[in-house]
């Protein structure tokens, strides 16, 4: 982490955090964490070989979070 140490010396930089503070937010993966990185990598993919849309790459992977269980209804709001 010292790129985030040396932002803090950078006047062109705006650091709203302490270094810290910024080293503590991170957490450990989840355990679907793999199952949503292959479906970004699968929607990314279809973007970049420019075989969809971007709104049918984007809908149709937030759709593939539900089958796969990596998301479910409770995330939706009240249920």
């Amino acid at each position: 982490m010292r790129a985030v140490d040396a932002l803090v010396e950078d006047r062109d930089v705006l650091v709203v955090n302490s270094p810290d503070l910024v080293r503590r937010q991170s957490v450990p993966l989840g355990a679907k964490a793999g199952t949503a990185i292959a479906i970004l990598s699968v929607m990314v993919g279809l973007l970049a070989a420019d075989l969809v849309p971007p709104a049918v790459a984007g809908l149709g992977a937030a759709t593939a979070m539900v089958p796969f269980r990596v998301i479910s209804s409770r995330h939706f709001g009240d249920n």
